[in-house]
């Protein structure tokens, strides 16, 4: 079981690194759209962020939880 775990979480994190230059482009794109807007607008695109960010950690977070749950 721990053997299975351990795989699953390197390729997680392989997956990650391998993805982060693709996510990374779009934080320019947003950083050069946002730069001429009031100030208002950027709060809001900061909050849509972090709201977008709310479900995949929940649900990674629970399938962490249930996964160690399980181990022992």
């Amino acid at each position: 079981m721990m053997r299975k775990m351990k795989t699953s979480l390197f390729s997680s994190l392989l997956f990650l690194f391998f993805s982060s230059p693709a996510a990374a482009q779009g934080c320019a794109m947003c950083r050069s759209a946002l730069e001429g807007q009031v100030q208002s607008a950027v709060e809001a695109i900061n909050l849509g962020i972090v709201v977008l960010l709310i479900p995949p950690l929940t649900i990674m977070s629970t399938i962490l939880f249930v996964t160690f749950r399980q181990d022992k």
